[in-house]
């Protein structure tokens, strides 16, 4: 252990880590996720995006219809080039 003395007080650091993780950095390989972090796209899922976006709906509408993030739908339409219905506000003169 490397001490310094600063006065009274005697600093000292860590002793070297063998592995090069200390334990609290390690994770619990026994805790598994009670969730999916990401939900799959079913088929259906995708083919209602598509019709809802060529109706004409807002992605918050097809978000609450679908059951997910405005984010998720904007992402999915973004990767399969679908277009979705701006959303604009008019400025008031």
């Amino acid at each position: 252990m490397l001490a310094r003395s600063y006065g009274e007080e005697t600093l000292t650091a860590p002793p070297p880590l063998s592995c090069g993780l200390s334990r609290l950095h390690e994770p619990a390989l026994n805790m598994k996720s009670t969730y999916p972090l990401l939900k799959k796209w079913t088929t259906e899922q995708h083919e209602r995006l598509v019709t809802m976006a060529e109706a004409g709906w807002r992605p918050s509408q097809i978000s609450a219809e679908l059951n997910r993030s405005e984010a998720a739908i904007r992402v999915r339409a973004w990767q399969y080039g679908i277009v979705l219905r701006l959303v604009t506000t008019k400025r008031i003169k």
